[in-house]
């Protein structure tokens, strides 16, 4: 049996002795038993194993509790209704699950292979920004939310800030692949349920879906009879490779360490809960408090790139806003770092081969197959997001 299981069975056997008088003429037999007395006499039902991450320590409370969505993993739990057949966990569902997950994987490795061309150009381009810097002054921005000047920097400063920027993409990288390995080697023991645990997957998924709206809101756009407008070229190419770098890092510096882990760790340090400074960073319990704090950084995020584009930049920067927050919050700052560097390099295929045949059909293929299979994880993440909220509202309900 699995400890989760263990788990729920001891706090509800222990519940059933508190609510007895005679607690040994209550104690069921078997399994089946258990959970047939423990439902009649509370309405909660089991949680399956299948939706449950043995790994976390509040699954089996949400189970308990009657939750149909874990608070801090983020993963759906579900339940069993009265007639003893696990709700959404038949063997239907769970073929369409795996199929999805096998599509992920298909996107993951797409994405990946972008990732490491994306990291080549990188040091490709480091000698053309290095070149270019040294005759430019470098604007360190905030988003308040348009963006806004703090201070300029210029010679061995720039210089300094433009390393700082690629150890934070490189270093990001590499704990990308660090902590995606271990999830890679459980799917590849045929467990395609730990794909769900894998920070390149759900970069990758995310990526693929907020790409899919982006394209769908702007089709919507100009079938309106509106052409969303574009940034101008830049003055020289090095500016492009070095603007969309520093937006990769520092943005998520501003919009996700600032607005959603500082008052985060704030809370935490009010609250006295151990190593709350390690929230500054993410990687915690997706409670009510993120949930504000990530949709507040969406919009200041979206809000930012109004002043560069135009109101119809707002809904998909949104989107992607949340998406950053939900990589932040689950992960850290480093898979947040990567998905916005995954979209804004992009053209780098472009950069480094020209803007030929070859350049436009490798990148053409590549976007095809994203926007594709990036509509399949609109509607999976959109059914997550109404499993959370629906989670929040029954937490709520039962808290009353």
């Amino acid at each position: 049996m699995p400890l989760w299981k263990q788990n729920v069975l001891m706090a509800l056997y222990q519940y059933l002795k508190q609510m007895s008088d005679d607690p040994h003429d209550r104690v069921p037999r078997n399994e089946k038993e258990f959970w047939d007395v423990f439902e009649e006499d509370t309405g909660y039902a089991e949680i399956e194993k299948g939706y449950g991450n043995e790994e976390c320590d509040k699954c089996s409370e949400s189970a308990y509790r009657g939750f149909s969505f874990c608070p801090k993993c983020g993963r759906p739990v579900v339940t069993r209704p009265a007639n003893g057949v696990p709700a959404g966990s038949t063997h239907k569902n769970q073929k369409l699950a795996n199929t999805v997950r096998i599509i992920g994987l298909f996107l993951m490795l797409n994405c990946a292979a972008m990732l490491f061309f994306e990291m080549y150009t990188v040091f490709w381009g480091m000698d053309g920004i290095a070149a270019g810097i040294e005759h430019y002054s470098l604007g360190v921005l905030f988003l308040v939310p348009s963006p806004v000047v703090l201070f300029w920097v210029s010679g061995i400063f720039a210089d300094s800030y433009y390393l700082f920027l690629v150890m934070a993409v490189t270093l990001s990288f590499v704990f990308l692949l660090y902590k995606s390995y271990r999830g890679i080697a459980l799917v590849l023991k045929e467990n395609t349920e730990a794909a769900d645990d894998i920070p390149l997957y759900s970069v990758a998924t995310l990526f693929a879906a907020t790409i899919a709206i982006n394209l769908i809101f702007n089709l919507l756009v100009t079938a309106a009879g509106s052409t969303p407008a574009t940034p101008g070229p830049p003055a020289e190419p090095w500016m492009d490779w070095y603007s969309l770098l520093n937006a990769s890092v520092w943005e998520e510096v501003i919009c996700r360490i600032v607005y959603i882990g500082v008052p985060i760790t704030i809370i935490a340090l009010l609250l006295k809960e151990k190593e709350a400074w390690k929230r500054l960073f993410g990687h915690f319990e997706l409670d009510n408090a993120a949930a504000v704090f990530i949709v507040i950084s969406s919009l200041i995020f979206a809000a930012a790139h109004i002043s560069s584009w135009d109101i119809f930049k707002l809904f998909p920067t949104f989107v992607s806003g949340l998406a950053l927050g939900y990589l932040f919050v689950k992960y850290g700052v480093y898979a947040s770092i990567m998905f916005h560097f995954l979209v804004d390099y992009l053209s780098s295929v472009e950069w480094v081969l020209g803007e030929g045949d070859t350049a436009t059909a490798l990148l053409g293929l590549f976007l095809i197959v994203v926007v594709f299979l990036g509509i399949v994880f609109v509607i999976w993440y959109t059914a997550r997001v109404i499993k959370f909220v629906r989670a929040k509202i029954s937490e709520r309900q039962h808290t009353l």
